[in-house]
């Protein structure tokens, strides 16, 4: 007379099955009730061990899956997916199964860097990169370490400009990474390295000036910080022709350096240009007063001189 409830015979069918582990009639009693959706989650455990004494990793696979989704912890939850993702890898060669599996394990613990690590193995073997970087911009923004954010950013960033070769993908994480962290020098650096590249200058003065002010804590020496000036105010006032922002930058400059020439000589250049006599006039001045040899003084005071009287 058959069993009225499945439960009972499942406790049954188990105990038969501790006794005599390699009893056939059992394992396919188990299996036909695994089918049952309900009943699974009870017989994935009892079938388990009888697929991993076979070495039946496709069975195995669908056991895993049972279990992955009857588990509420996180965790474990995660770990299933990295067993089911070994089984489809090592023993099935599939490695795309094994990867979509880690997109799991990903969507559960967005900041995993395990986890990452795992996809970008599996990406160089099966170079998906441009995959991998849509998923990882569909997970970064619910990571919560800020710390894990900014590397995932950075990791698509990299993909994006070494791999795909999307440089305005790769440039909008850099942004996404200093909008995070405004100091942040490998991105800094990478956008600076970037522009110069696409000859996008008026993005480069941008980080160029970005960059000057961040400081020794930064990285970024005297000598740097003035070169970086330097170079901002010169694309702007001979690439870009904007010489109202190169006179900022410059005057900041010398601000900055008040010994040094490079501030004081591109304002003289860029007084004259704009016909900005009286801001002309204070630079010969200034040049006057900084400077110890007789011939030079005279040579500022003439020309002073002259825009004095003439302008």
């Amino acid at each position: 007379q058959p069993l009225e409830r499945p439960e009972t015979a499942i406790e049954i069918h188990a105990s038969v099955l501790e006794a005599e582990p390699e009893n056939e009639a059992i394992v396919d009693a188990l299996e036909r009730l695994f089918e049952n959706a309900d009943l699974a989650p009870t017989i994935a455990p009892i079938l388990q061990p009888v697929y991993e004494r076979r070495g039946d990793w496709q069975r195995l696979v669908d056991v895993y899956a049972v279990r992955e989704e009857a588990a509420t912890d996180v965790r474990e939850k995660v770990d299933w997916h990295y067993r089911i993702a070994a089984l489809y890898e090592n023993e099935g060669q599939q490695p795309e199964m094994a990867f979509s599996q880690f997109e799991a394990a990903a969507n559960l613990e967005p900041g995993s860097e395990q986890t990452l690590g795992e996809l970008l193995r599996l990406t160089d073997t099966l170079d998906n990169h441009g995959e991998l970087i849509l998923f990882l911009q569909s997970i970064v923004e619910d990571i919560p370490s800020v710390e894990r954010r900014i590397a995932t950013h950075r990791t698509i960033a990299l993909l994006a400009r070494d791999k795909t070769h999307d440089l305005g993908g790769a440039e909008k994480q850099f942004r996404a990474i200093l909008d995070i962290d405004p100091g942040d020098m490998p991105a800094t650096d990478a956008l600076i390295a970037l522009y110069r590249d696409k000859k996008d200058f008026a993005n480069l003065v941008e980080i160029l000036l970005r960059k000057a002010p961040m400081g020794v804590e930064r990285g970024v020496a005297v000598a740097d910080r003035n070169a970086l000036y330097a170079e901002a105010g010169r694309i702007a006032a001979d690439i870009l022709n904007k010489p109202d922002q190169a006179i900022e930058v410059f005057e900041t400059l010398h601000a900055l350096d008040p010994n040094g020439d490079v501030g004081l000589d591109n304002l003289e250049t860029l007084y004259e240009r704009t016909e900005d006599w009286d801001n002309l006039v204070r630079i010969y001045r200034d040049k006057i007063g900084r400077t110890g040899d007789v011939t030079t003084k005279k040579h500022f005071a003439s020309l002073m001189g002259f825009v004095q009287a003439e302008k």
